[in-house]
């Protein structure tokens, strides 16, 4: 949806560019200004893509609302329409920033021209925010996450965590940890607007599987009572650490919920709290059980119980302080993971703090998983993104269709048959396109024609010449010329 403002004073005016926008068959929402005044407030409010002024118009003229307007949005894009065809006017909108400038009348063609490009700047600044706003998600997601692990494992330093939860530093508190499964986000609203956390300072971290909630009360022994009968109808099951009076304990609490709640799962119970003895329940069971089962829902493409059994064995660990067994069973599991599931990626992984090695072994879940979902839909299309990043990286190599297709244990009449259909063009032309437009670079960053040919995996020279020749309908002595001169015009 386009949001336009029209600002002009005459009525008819007005309504003349109405009709030639609604003409456009274009998702547009028209706003519509008697004056400069008008126009800049409509233009706060209603987040404007574009505004066409007219110049003169009473009490503030379309020359000062423009310039109030920039001055609110640096980008905003404003064309002006008057019947002043003036030098001077337009002398004062080209310094105020507008490009556009139509007199009245205006010529059809003129005005549907500016409404291309003006549909097109949008749709070009829609899409690059959309891509900034899927970046700072995904940094904001990721943050949390770490944020969290690190304080579920007591590597959150003291100042930190009073900033974060807004306690002073003398400050008593009253606190408890609890985990959520089965809540969703329709619930999750439900669920905190019940009336046990009115009077509650309340935090969430949200994962695939589970919420993890801390509350700050004034009574930890009225909410407890409270809470543990007050959300039965919600079908939900909860793990309950023990409270706690120190902001550095914060992490123990964290952990024991996650241990209560795998208790109230395996035991179908809405709410289980957690009892010292329920440590038993994790560290008696041995850890290549743990990953049996980890690997068994992978394998399943259940990421809950995936997820659910990789939190047991990360508590189950760190009750007894293990971080190598942790770090070695990671990577047993990565090896299970690699030997079931073909062309599987998998970043490299050291031993590191407890918590990032958690969240690495949570990622590798989630990358199996997909992997796997991936392949139900189409079977190769992984193997085949492999294959490009491969020849993408390595072009200078020998690269022929044989070796490309032993990678894939497959014979080399299939291989290209399946290449032409993902790339919908030939192993070997696909292969010369990628050397070639590196080619064109190393061209024209200076490098010899015997280098780079010798780079993009020609031992002929010459041969490397004729190639590019049929390619770019050039030979490379020429090419680097003809972009030679063109800089020095520049």
């Amino acid at each position: 949806m386009y949001k336009i403002l029209i600002a002009d004073d005459e009525k008819m005016a007005r309504e003349t560019l109405k009709i030639l926008i609604k003409q456009k068959k274009l998702p547009y929402l028209i706003y519509e200004a008697s004056n400069g005044r008008e126009a800049v407030d409509l233009y706060k409010e209603k987040d404007i893509d574009f505004v066409f002024l007219d110049i003169k118009m009473p009490g503030i003229d379309g020359l000062e609302a423009g310039k109030l307007i920039k001055e609110y949005d640096k980008s905003a894009l404003i064309i002006y329409l008057t019947a002043w065809d003036s030098f001077e006017y337009a002398k004062k909108a080209i310094h105020i920033g507008v490009k556009e400038y139509l007199v009245k009348p205006v010529i059809f063609e003129d005005f549907y021209d500016i409404l291309d490009k003006l549909n097109h700047i949008v749709d070009k600044r829609k899409k690059e925010k959309n891509k900034e706003d899927v970046k700072m998600k995904a940094f904001i997601n990721k943050f949390s996450r770490y944020f969290f692990s690190a304080l579920k494992f007591d590597e959150v330093d003291e100042n930190t965590l009073l900033s974060y939860f807004n306690i002073g530093i003398n400050q008593r508190i009253q606190a408890i940890a609890f985990i959520v499964g089965r809540l969703d986000k329709t619930k999750l609203i439900k669920f905190m607007n019940n009336k046990i956390f009115h009077l509650t300072s309340l935090y969430y971290f949200e994962a695939l599987d589970r919420y993890t909630f801390i509350a700050f009360t004034n009574n930890i022994d009225k909410f407890k009572t409270e809470f543990t009968k007050g959300f039965i109808e919600f079908n939900i099951t909860i793990g309950i650490g023990i409270s706690f009076y120190s902001i550095n304990s914060i992490g123990f609490s964290i952990r024991q919920a996650s241990i209560a709640y795998a208790i109230a799962k395996k035991n179908f119970n809405s709410i289980h709290e957690y009892q010292i003895e329920d440590n038993q329940f994790l560290t008696n069971r041995p850890i290549n059980k743990y990953l049996t089962e980890i690997e068994q829902n992978i394998l399943n493409c259940d990421l809950i119980e995936a997820r659910n059994k990789a939190h047991e064995l990360s508590d189950s660990l760190r009750i007894i302080e293990d971080p190598t067994s942790f770090y070695e069973a990671i990577l047993i599991l990565k090896h299970y993971l690699m030997s079931n599931i073909k062309f599987l990626k998998l970043p490299s992984f050291n031993k590191n703090k407890y918590h990032i090695m958690e969240a690495y072994l949570f990622d590798m879940i989630v990358i199996c998983i997909k992997a796997l979902n991936q392949d139900k839909k189409d079977k190769w299309k992984r193997a085949f993104d492999m294959i490009e990043e491969y020849i993408t990286a390595n072009y200078a190599l020998n690269l022929s269709a044989s070796y490309m297709a032993e990678m894939l244990d497959l014979n080399e009449k299939y291989f290209s048959k399946l290449f032409k259909s993902y790339f919908s063009m030939k192993y070997i032309d696909f292969l010369t396109k990628i050397r070639m437009e590196n080619a064109q670079k190393l061209l024209l960053d200076g490098l010899s024609t015997n280098k780079v040919a010798i780079l993009c995996g020609f031992n002929d020279s010459s041969y490397f010449s004729k190639v590019f020749a049929q390619y770019f309908k050039i030979n490379p002595s020429k090419y680097c010329l003809a972009n030679k001169k063109t800089t020095r015009s520049k």
